[in-house]
């Protein structure tokens, strides 16, 4: 393993673990509040996990190709501008290893990226967010380094089951799509991914 993976990969542990204490210690400063309403704040902690194995099948035989692991860690900050209706900033942190069957060796990514988001609550406990980020990503293979800026949009459905009054735990399918363009290419060469993952947040609302 190398600096750079290890490097984002204790800074992942970090945010998690940090922004956990934050909505435990905030969520036991009041004692009864209406959680979705306009000037109130909320901090959520999100982590989604990926895990891809992909095969062939050629004339009835199957092989491996390769596989994937993918860790995300989304901490946000969000205020209520109107019932129902909150808007904030997030940061993402994301890293990735992905083998390739024959071939030594395994190629890791490491992304991190922040931006604005919007959320709006329906009666029954659902939610609906979208999401633009912009950021950087590293990825390093037996091939080099590669450096990127990135661009993504993300959209989220997910429901809130609240335990008390201030602390939700909130399960949620993610849509993103990202656009990656390799430091120093020429026009509009650009790497362009599209991911659905499942997540699961931890919010405090304040």
């Amino acid at each position: 393993m190398n600096i750079q993976t290890t490097y984002n990969n204790s800074t992942l542990k970090l945010i998690i673990t940090t922004t956990l204490f934050f909505i435990i210690l905030i969520s036991t400063a009041q004692e009864s509040f209406t959680a979705k309403t306009q000037g109130n704040f909320f901090a959520n902690g999100t982590i989604g996990v990926i895990s891809t194995n992909e095969k062939s099948k050629i004339g009835g035989t199957t092989n491996d190709v390769g596989s994937t692991f993918q860790v995300t860690g989304t901490p946000r900050l969000g205020y209520f501008i109107t019932d129902k209706i909150t808007a904030g900033l997030e940061l993402e942190v994301r890293t990735s290893t992905s083998k390739i069957e024959g071939f030594d060796g395994e190629t890791t990514s490491n992304v991190l990226s922040a931006g604005p988001f919007a959320r709006y609550y329906f009666d029954i406990g659902v939610f609906a967010e979208v999401t633009a980020a912009i950021g950087t990503s590293k990825t390093t293979s037996a091939f080099g380094d590669m450096q990127s800026s990135i661009f993504a949009l993300r959209g989220t459905a997910g429901y809130s089951f609240f335990i008390g009054d201030h602390v939700a735990i909130e399960p949620a399918i993610n849509y993103t799509s990202q656009s990656q363009k390799p430091k120093g290419s020429s026009g509009d060469n650009k790497i362009i991914l599209n991911t659905i993952y499942f997540s699961v947040g931890f919010t405090a609302y304040f």
